[in-house]
């Protein structure tokens, strides 16, 4: 399978009203940096290449970078392996913050299209809890794989203020997968990992399509 170009995920997300954080691809370190001054650190810096599907293992993201000194550093060490990557190019991302989730989508041969939804970062090995639904899911359908995962207790205990009824805006994000999968059949695979939970806001910081 194939990695979909970032301009084309963008557009997808866009089309489907699915929130990605502030993300732009650069083509220098003065573009980096006037991003990061604008948005304000931390940021992250990403290669983004059409052979490398996960960046992180592979040693392709410098995460938190929280001055400019320290995004010139990284810049310069993403940049060299930019060398050794077919196609590739750099992002600039606003470092997300709060509880990290995971949303996808895969193709079964006998339900279609199933969501997961789950928790991620230092909660997956805590609760290892996933929930599944198969499209068409609806709004209600999505909020009740919402309230069936630990998210709203975890959301509680730290004080982040219920969102869209109480799902975060999690169902709009769920509803708008269920029908990227209807809609776009050449897309076999979709993966957010992580989205950012917090009280301001829920963003997608990493969204793969594969084709």
């Amino acid at each position: 399978m194939k990695l979909l170009d970032f301009e084309t995920t963008g557009k997808i997300l866009q089309d489907y009203n699915i929130p990605l954080i502030k993300t732009r691809k650069v083509l220098s370190k003065r573009e980096a940096l006037i991003f990061a001054k604008k948005f304000g650190y931390p940021v992250v810096l990403k290669l983004l290449a059409e052979n490398v599907v996960h960046k992180t293992e592979k040693g392709f993201v410098e995460k938190k970078i929280r001055d400019g000194k320290e995004l010139e550093k990284s810049f310069q060490r993403i940049f060299q392996k930019k060398k050794i990557a077919k196609g590739s190019s750099l992002l600039v991302q606003k470092k997300g913050e709060g509880i990290e989730l995971i949303i996808g989508m895969k193709r079964d041969p006998v339900f279609g299209p199933v969501l997961i939804l789950g928790l991620g970062g230092v909660f997956v090995e805590l609760f290892q809890k996933v929930v599944f639904g198969i499209a068409p899911l609806n709004k209600k359908e999505a909020r009740e794989m919402v309230r069936a995962t630990k998210i709203l207790e975890i959301s509680r205990e730290r004080k982040i203020l219920p969102q869209e009824g109480g799902s975060f805006g999690l169902d709009n994000i769920l509803v708008g997968i269920s029908k990227i999968s209807e809609e776009h059949s050449e897309i076999k695979e979709i993966d957010f990992n992580p989205i950012f939970l917090n009280p301001k806001e829920t963003t997608v910081a990493d969204a793969k399509f594969l084709v």
